[in-house]
């Protein structure tokens, strides 16, 4: 479960949600805004995870998260081994991030390994 607080319209607010899953990516990649290191704005790639979560419309309608704003977000773990490791949850709605490109990779690598083990003998 994950809980977000954020001090806005005049006072706290809390959202709830779930992870969906963890992006693809790390970093600044898909960072709406680009981290400004020139004032000291310095934050390990380490440290950034990119997470999706997916939060209650009822709490977003009352009082909507707009991009910028800053908020504490807590992700209850207590529970991680009940879920596979590693395994997103995200489900594409676009098309457009979908890709064939690696589907063959492994089988690849795998024939060059074995040709070479082969090889080798």
């Amino acid at each position: 479960t994950v809980e977000i607080v954020s001090h806005t319209y005049g006072k706290e607010h809390a959202y709830h949600g779930k992870v969906l899953g963890l992006d693809p990516s790390g970093g600044s990649t898909f960072s709406l805004f680009p981290a400004n290191n020139a004032t000291g704005n310095y934050i390990h790639i380490v440290e950034r995870i990119p997470v999706r979560i997916s939060l209650s419309r009822s709490e977003l309608t009352d009082h909507p998260l707009r991009p910028g704003m800053s908020v504490k977000v807590k992700i209850d773990t207590s529970h991680h081994d009940e879920f596979q490791t590693l395994v997103s949850k995200v489900v594409l709605t676009d098309p457009s991030y979908a890709t064939a490109l690696y589907e063959k990779e492994v089988d690849i690598a795998q024939e060059a390994a074995d040709k070479i083990i082969r090889g080798n003998l």
